[in-house]
């Protein structure tokens, strides 16, 4: 089963400015957070309930949403992840 995947508005306008190859690389690590929403070096940030993947120089930063009733801490494939603004250059 998968999440939905949301990108948020700030978040495509940053990407509009990342290099064509560069931003297909995002796409596609972003689509694969639909499957398997915690790979392997993701790192829950600090103080939040956000979540880094690095993508070449790249950070994506989404969360998880729980579906209505649920609670995001328990990673049930029913909810859905948003990509936030802040794909940015490390």
């Amino acid at each position: 089963m998968s999440y939905r995947i949301q990108i948020e508005q700030r978040a495509l306008k940053t990407l509009k400015g990342i290099p064509s190859q560069d931003r297909q690389c995002i796409r596609f690590a972003i689509r694969a957070l639909a499957e398997e929403p915690r790979p392997q070096g993701c790192k829950k940030l600090t103080d939040s309930n956000d979540w880094r993947i690095r993508v070449g120089v790249y950070r994506v930063v989404y969360r998880r949403e729980a579906a209505s009733g649920g609670r995001a801490e328990d990673w049930a494939p029913q909810g859905r992840l948003s990509v936030t603004a802040e794909v940015t250059v490390f």
